[in-house]
């Protein structure tokens, strides 16, 4: 099995690169705001989305088969790669003459947005996504601009993930001593304070070794004075956990899910069963019980 090399610790850190440009603001921005339509302009009904967390929102929510362009990042086969988070190909985008751009980014581009309204196109911009309140709004606002252009149900399938992931964490887990989470070993960094990963194991009456906020790169030696009661390895594949990491704690257990690696709404869908099934194997190696 491979290890945690720096070439899969970056390919991660593009999943959280749209956290990551949020973090150190106490109070993140997360609204959305749309750019005015001209509704007289034609318009293929597809969806041009420069953010795997939005891309990948739209298609839980039943646009899967309307996403037309995307960033090289996105699971969307048949989509042409028009651009990224901060990047994006104007002439490209403006050529597929989308219904919808979603784009999430720290700041506007107006040139984007010209080009949007030329094409007559409705933009969803998304300033940040680090909570799972967050989560949960841009949500709403893309489900919003689907049901607007067509896609029957994208209103009704956001409030549903959203309940679902309610009733998922209402019920505790069983380690409630303080839990690391890491998204990289190599370097080590971690989801901290006022990340979704936080907010969902809180959620499920958990607590957080980490009380950094955002998403702190951490040495070796960090984590072992944090004194850990156990470590969650969050990897996108089956990879090999380095040995330091197993004597930083007395309990590891390492989660395969790329979905818990990215804000989207599938991250609301599956990160209470992978956070049940980590802590179960916790448990199994004694790191349950209370607050020691």
């Amino acid at each position: 099995m491979p290890r945690l090399t720096n070439t899969i610790a970056r390919a991660v850190s593009v999943a959280l690169a749209a956290c990551a440009m949020a973090c150190g603001r106490a109070e993140p921005d997360s609204g959305a705001r749309d750019a005015p339509e001209r509704p007289d302009a034609p318009r293929t009904g597809g969806i041009v989305s420069l953010s795997p967390a939005l891309t990948h929102t739209a298609q839980a929510l039943g646009a899967g088969d309307r996403i037309v362009g995307c960033t090289a990042w996105c699971e969307a086969p048949g989509a042409r790669v028009v651009g990224s988070l901060e990047d994006r190909d104007l002439e490209a985008i403006v050529a597929l003459r989308p219904a919808v751009v979603l784009r999430q980014s720290s700041a506007p581009d107006p040139a984007l947005e010209a080009a949007v309204r030329a094409v007559g196109a409705r933009l969803v911009e998304v300033r940040a996504i680090d909570r799972v309140r967050d989560v949960e709004e841009a949500a709403s606002r893309v489900a919003d601009a689907l049901e607007s252009t067509g896609v029957a149900g994208a209103r009704a399938r956001a409030a549903e993930a959203v309940a679902a992931f309610h009733r998922d964490t209402a019920s505790p887990v069983a380690c409630t001593r303080p839990v690391a989470f890491l998204y990289s070993t190599d370097p080590p960094a971690a989801f901290g304070a006022g990340t979704f990963v936080d907010d969902a194991w809180r959620a499920m009456g958990g607590r957080n070794a980490v009380t950094a906020q955002g998403y702190p790169a951490m040495s070796a030696e960090d984590l072992v004075r944090l004194a850990p009661a156990a470590i969650v390895v969050v990897v996108p594949r089956k990879a090999e956990v380095p040995d330091w990491v197993r004597r930083a704690a007395p309990a590891v257990a390492v989660v395969e899910s790329a979905a818990l690696l990215e804000p989207s709404l599938r991250m609301l869908a599956r990160a209470p069963e992978a956070m049940r099934a980590a802590d179960a194997e916790l448990a199994a190696q004694g790191a349950g019980g209370g607050v020691p």
